[in-house]
Formats: C-alpha cells, sequence, structure tokens
C-alpha cells in the first residue's frame, strides 16, 4: 500500500502464476471481507493470462475489507476458491508540526517549520508544506519545493505574506500520490 492516508489503498497487487495455466484465460482480484471471497468489489479488470499485477487506484476506500484474493478463471467459469492476502494499511502522516514566528510585521510570517516524521517511513519520499485556509487544505498553496524524506522542516522567509490562510499543512508522498489528509498547525 503506497497510499499513505488512513483507511485508504493504492498502488500494484502481484502474485504467481499456478504450475498449470493451460486452462486459466483470466486473473479477477478483488477486495474481500473474507479470505474466501466474502462481500467481494472488483479491483480493475480481468486481467489476461501473462499479466501477474493489478493494481489498485490511489484513495480507494477500505471499508470494511480486510483481504485482496484473486480468482483464477477459465473460459467456462470463476474458480471457488482464491488465493488470498491480508491488507495491510500504511498510514505516513507527521506530527507535531511547530512553527514560531519570527517576523513582527503584522500580515506577514517568516521562520522555521519543524515537524517530527512518520514512524512507518517506508513509503515516504517527500513532504509538501502548505499554507491554506482550514485544517484540511482548502485554498492552499505549496511553500517552497517538495522537502525530502528524512528533512523535517523547512524555512518560511522573513516577510512571507499570510494572506487569508490560518494553517499550514504538511502532507506526505510516496513514489505513487500526495495524501489527502494533510496533518496541520492552526497559525494567527
Amino acid at each position: 500500500d503506497k497510499d499513505l492516508d488512513f483507511n485508504d489503498l493504492g498502488g500494484t497487487v502481484s502474485w504467481e502464476a499456478p504450475d498449470d495455466v493451460t486452462l486459466v484465460t483470466y486473473y479477477v482480484p478483488y477486495l474481500a471481507f473474507t479470505d474466501i471471497g466474502g462481500n467481494r468489489s472488483h479491483i480493475g479488470e480481468e486481467i489476461g493470462v501473462g499479466t501477474n499485477v493489478a493494481y489498485v487506484i490511489p484513495d480507494t476506500s477500505m471499508d470494511s475489507f480486510a483481504h485482496i484474493i484473486v480468482y483464477t478463471k477459465s473460459a467456462l467459469v470463476e474458480q471457488t476458491t482464491p488465493v488470498s492476502l491480508n491488507i495491510s494499511d500504511t498510514i505516513a502522516s507527521v506530527s507535531s508540526i511547530v512553527f514560531v514566528d519570527k517576523d513582527l510585521d503584522f500580515d506577514d510570517l517568516g521562520g522555521v517549520v519543524t515537524w517530527v516524521e512518520p514512524l512507518d517511513m517506508f513509503h515516504v519520499t517527500f513532504y509538501l508544506i502548505y499554507f491554506s485556509e482550514d485544517s484540511i487544505g482548502v485554498g492552499r498553496y505549496q511553500l517552497g519545493h517538495d522537502v525530502p524524506a528524512f528533512t523535517s522542516q523547512i524555512t518560511v522567509p522573513i516577510d512571507h505574506s499570510q494572506n487569508v490562510s490560518t494553517h499550514i499543512a504538511v502532507y506526505t508522498r510516496s513514489s505513487l500520490v500526495e495524501q489527502t489528509t494533510p496533518v496541520s498547525l492552526y497559525i494567527s
């Protein structure tokens, strides 16, 4: 899972082909409540033999799904017993954002924004820092450039106009997608 938001999935699922694929025409991947396919939902389309990868689009909601399952399908019917993998939701959000405004002018900002990096850094490639009009990133605009993983600060240049911004929002990014739910800090 390379979608770093809580309860959202995104990335690739791969599997090994059965030893004998003579009668197999497709693989059919699903999200499912159970490892035997209870309450399942398609992941994309049927996949032709020879391709052993399915793509889970970013921001796919986990809902109550606990498994990714893959069935083989012949020209006649889908098999009755799938292979199963437990879903592991990757969550990688920063915490403890701090900003001390060193610019003494009204409506201007300046100083250093710091944060504590996520505990799980495996898929984090960058941080994106925004000024926004609320805690969820509405009306956001990016401060500087993407900040590489394993760096936990960015400088707000002196005389940076606050405009209508009320929050600093920090998003993580994987090689797949930027987080949709930031961690934010209220600025006055």
